[in-house]
């Protein structure tokens, strides 16, 4: 038996079929004749490891339907230093609570999605790289940084804002007209209850506003006209229904915190 060399060989050698071609790697071995690599391409390489320098390709499509059928399987795990991409990704084991990013599945719950970072275990980002929801680590809360959200086509909103002396702040609601509160000093642990109220508003070409809940001794003014800072009464919140927005003016006499919440 002859041992040729993968370089030496070519469509002009004198080849009878049983020499031995050999990929060395290591100490290690992969090794076919050349008739079996002929009539049997199905034929397993004998060795523990191989190296290969460029594209490896595999024109088989037989669809996988668990971790040992397909056109490449492997009793092991599978490394990859870059992007993996495919069709589809049907995952068969659950996930445990030391997996840093893991997609699996139970046939309880279905799909799982685990993950483990210092601030966040798991988050969906948009295509800016800005988080939209995200699940703060070790709990089970649950962190929406939109302003607004939709469930069952009922749209819901709300905003946190710091407004100076003698300032304006604007928020745009999620829809031209509806009910609302705005809670104020929401940094402290209780808010000023006489600067707090529910409303209704209509910001589209029919401009309306009025409070339907507020404190028996409210500091609060609703009104239709544009508020720049100093339109309303001293010492007190003014909430102006304006084109596509919501105004509040603080003449509080110090800058501080409000929410506002959108429903109905």
């Amino acid at each position: 038996m002859v041992n040729s060399k993968v370089s030496n060989l070519s469509a002009a050698s004198a080849l009878d079929g049983t020499e031995e071609i050999h990929v060395i790697q290591s100490g290690s071995s992969l090794k076919a004749t050349v008739n079996e690599l002929r009539s049997e391409p199905d034929t397993a390489l004998a060795g523990s490891t191989g190296t290969f320098s460029g594209v490896v390709s595999v024109d088989d499509t037989t669809q996988s339907t668990s971790g040992i059928t397909g056109s490449v399987h492997t009793d092991g795990g599978i490394g990859a230093a870059k992007d993996i991409f495919g069709s589809t990704i049907n995952a068969t084991g659950d996930t445990t609570s030391g997996d840093l990013a893991a997609f699996g599945y139970d046939s309880t719950n279905g799909a799982r999605i685990t993950g483990q970072g210092s601030t966040n275990d798991v988050v969906i980002v948009n295509d800016a790289d800005v988080i939209v929801i995200a699940v703060p680590t070790g709990t089970t809360n649950t962190k929406l940084t939109g302003p607004n959200l939709t469930i069952g086509g009922n749209e819901l909103g709300a905003e946190r804002l710091t407004i100076a002396d003698d300032a304006v702040g604007s928020v745009t609601p999620p829809k031209t007209g509806g009910w609302a509160t705005i809670t104020t000093r929401t940094d402290g642990d209780f808010p000023d209850a006489q600067r707090s109220a529910t409303f209704y508003y209509d910001t589209g070409s029919s401009l309306a506003i009025a409070a339907v809940f507020e404190n028996a001794s409210s500091l609060m003014d609703f009104v239709t006209t544009d508020v720049t800072g100093t339109t309303g009464i001293d010492g007190e919140i003014t909430v102006a229904a304006q084109s596509g927005v919501i105004k509040i003016e603080n003449r509080m006499g110090s800058s501080d915190s409000f929410t506002i919440s959108f429903y109905g």
